[in-house]
């Protein structure tokens, strides 16, 4: 019961629309600002005609005011947002690179925390933007020195508040000193070494996460003063409905009708910053189609009282006088100025300049496979298919003991999905950039940084073999390279974690073992690849901790021995 308290205690009209609705307000309150018309996006109105790169960075919302709250000139040229604590889409993400980089030849800079759930999914759409030709850096930020068992801090640490000094300066170093992209990601590379955040929690987040709308059940009041009993009980907590109340309340001591000029004050009390756009936007909508003119708004923390959450809001008929008085400076720390007004309109959203896709059309390049070595690589995909989906139940026990025991049913969904494809002829099995192009796109589909994972994976694949040229030979050192780049590619978008107790093992022990033994010119590559498996498997076993070994690993054994049994069995003949 106290839990559920404790989320109908939010300052939403509904949890999924939330992120949008509090975009919505920020833009209201900043006319420098937009939002994009690509997920849940704010960009600089003048970002197609800055004359430096640009830079973005993003994660997910519930963190405001990250990310889209650094958005201006001096700082961030865009933020995109996922829904509450989840990261944004890969493709939402590879999409606002794509319009940053339209028309621009100076590139794209990401300044982004290094989590899981950010570092992968924006992993991903760089590196699906560079197989586009895009210019595109990525920066990790690893300002977290309080990680466990870490005596220093490390790239593995994850990305704090450093991440907002990190934005600020790369921002000053584009537009205020005309540095280049490249100069840039030097210097702030060389900035995380210096920079350390530690982080203390006394009470932790709520995961607010059901789509629907909080409306039942409330403790919400209005009136009255911070300590004494209030004057009325709310019974619903949906924004527009609160504001419409609190508006009544107004306009019974201020007339507020058509063409009135207004000063404004907004006080937040320990309420999230997403929850006060969320008000904000509701607030100004109302003026907005009231055609009352708010010359000053005050937004911040003005006023609290010791655990006391909500919002006081102050209205003021508005004078030149009271304005010249109100714009004197001074030195007062806790008063919080905005020396302008706010839109007489409603802001239409920036339509991008890119066709928008949610998956791009694949277009074959690089080399291909002969008819025989096609029909190969069939079968050694449908022996890792189908060794995976035998073992589902097996790997979900194993990923039961750390994680969400799903890691068996997620594989055996990419599993079924690429035998589908390959029964109904829906994947390139001849040219190899669209056929592990087509495999990163599946995976893509697949929540959780699983699938994410392997998407990147695939990806790296790809672009090795997209970079050929067409009548280059797809022989073992091209396989082999292809191995090398998609572990390498893993090891730069998971640097929080330790690659000795994941799936990058199992994949680094197999591509060594390989390297190894073929440039000693005496063992035949197949035994070389029967080496690297068993290797391979034996680094999987090694992530073992507790009971079992890390599930991704001990995937990575399975079907790296089904392509090698698939292979054995062809080349027999």
């Amino acid at each position: 019961m106290a839990e559920f308290h404790q989320r109908s205690t939010r300052l939403f009209n509904d949890t999924s629309s939330a992120p949008q609705d509090s975009l919505q307000g920020l833009v209201l309150l900043y006319p420098h600002i937009n939002i994009l018309e690509i997920g849940n996006t704010v960009v600089r109105k003048d970002y197609a005609a800055m004359d430096t790169f640009r830079i973005l960075s993003g994660g997910p919302s519930g963190h405001e005011p990250m990310y889209s709250g650094y958005v201006g000139r001096g700082m961030l040229s865009a933020a995109v947002q996922g829904d509450i604590f989840r990261s944004p889409t890969t493709y939402e993400i590879l999409n606002v690179i794509k319009e940053l980089a339209y028309k621009n030849d100076w590139g794209v800079l990401l300044i982004i925390q290094n989590s899981s759930c950010c570092a992968l999914n924006f992993g991903l759409a760089v590196e699906k933007a560079l197989t586009e030709g895009i210019k595109v850096k990525c920066l990790l930020t690893t300002d977290d020195c309080s990680e466990p068992l870490m005596p220093q801090k490390s790239d593995q640490s994850q990305g704090l508040t450093g991440t907002i000094i990190t934005i600020k300066v790369a921002g000053a170093m584009a537009d205020g000193f005309a540095a280049c992209l490249e100069e840039v990601l030097e210097y702030i590379t060389e900035l995380q070494k210096q920079m350390s955040t530690v982080l203390l929690v006394l009470k932790p987040c709520s995961l607010v996460l059901e789509q629907k709308c909080l409306c039942t059940e409330v403790n919400a009041t209005l009136g009255g003063d911070l300590r004494s009993k209030p004057k009325q009980k709310l019974k619903c907590l949906s924004a527009n409905y609160v504001v419409e109340e609190m508006f009544k309340e107004l306009s019974r001591n201020v007339l507020l009708d058509p063409g009135s000029e207004i000063v404004v004050m907004i006080n937040n009390m320990c309420c999230s910053t997403l929850e006060e756009n969320i008000f904000i936007s509701e607030f100004l909508k109302k003026f907005i189609a009231m055609n009352i003119n708010v010359q000053r708004i005050y937004v911040g923390t003005f006023m609290t009282a010791v655990d006391l959450q909500g919002f006081t809001v102050t209205v003021i008929k508005s004078s030149e006088e009271l304005l010249e008085y109100l714009d004197y400076p001074t030195e007062a720390p806790s008063w919080q100025m905005r020396n302008f007004g706010i839109e007489t309109s409603i802001q239409t959203n920036i339509q991008p300049r890119i066709k928008v896709l949610s998956f791009p059309r694949i277009i074959p390049k690089g080399p291909s496979l002969s008819e025989r070595e096609s029909n190969i690589l069939l079968l050694v995909v449908q022996f890792a298919c189908d060794a995976l989906i035998s073992c589902r139940k097996q790997l979900d026990i194993m990923d039961s003991e750390e994680g969400a025991g799903d890691v068996g049913m997620k594989l055996e969904f990419v599993a079924n999905t690429i035998l589908k494809g390959l029964k109904e002829s829906g994947i390139n099995t001849t040219n190899m950039f669209a056929f592990f192009k087509m495999l990163s796109k599946i995976c893509d589909t697949v929540n959780g940084s699983l699938g994410a994972i392997y998407s990147i994976m695939f990806e790296s694949c790809a672009n090795t073999f997209g970079n050929c040229d067409c009548d280059d030979a797809i022989d073992e050192n091209l396989w082999l390279e292809c191995l090398q780049n998609s572990h390498i590619a893993l090891k730069s978008y998971t640097q929080n974690e330790d690659p000795a107790y994941n799936m990058l093992a199992p994949l680094i022990a197999c591509s060594a073992t390989i390297q190894e033994q073929i440039s000693l010119d005496r063992v035949p590559i197949l035994q070389a690849f029967e080496n690297g498996v068993a290797e391979a498997e034996m680094a999987a076993m090694r992530t073992t901790i507790k009971h079992y070994p890390d599930p991704g690993a001990h995937a990575v054994g399975i079907w790296l021995r089904a392509v090698y049994e698939g292979v054995k069995f062809r080349c027999q003949y």
